[in-house]
């Protein structure tokens, strides 16, 4: 349960910050709102099928299957399948999201773990996204 006074604050907030906004007027081009997001680049899928009887070695998991066929009643069958990773599983970038208040979007700004730049990163994404190599994955600042 939230504190009484929690919905006053608020309240509070949304008008002083409406009051700036008029005050120094500002338009909706002045406003952005901003949140930043990891994206893992380890793409394994964990829900990879094998043939049966296959001998691999790997992380197993559980699949269920459910289908209806015209000559059998409905059917859940449980298979055991490995699936193998890249040991990359941590591996990520920081991705920041803006908008403006009038709907415009801003390219994603993205901090690469990396201290160099990568020519064929840079080229490949120059016109669709803001990359940072700052050889860190978290904003400080």
């Amino acid at each position: 349960k939230e504190p009484d006074e929690f919905a006053k604050k608020i309240v509070d907030y949304v008008l002083f910050v409406e009051k700036m906004r008029l005050q120094n007027k500002y338009t909706d081009t002045h406003i952005f709102a901003a949140d930043e997001t990891a994206v893992y680049l380890d793409f394994s899928n964990s829900l990879t099928l094998n043939e049966k009887g296959s001998r691999e070695v790997g992380k197993t998991n559980t699949l269920f299957f459910y289908f209806s066929h015209p000559m059998m009643k409905r059917c859940l069958i449980l298979f055991q399948v490995p699936v193998k990773t890249t040991g990359h599983e941590k591996m990520h970038v920081t991705v920041l999201l803006t908008a403006r208040a009038d709907g415009y979007k801003c390219r994603p700004y993205v901090l690469l773990p990396r201290t160099r730049p990568d020519k064929e990163i840079a080229a490949r994404f120059k016109n669709s996204l803001q990359l940072s190599w700052c050889n860190r994955t978290f904003f400080n600042d």
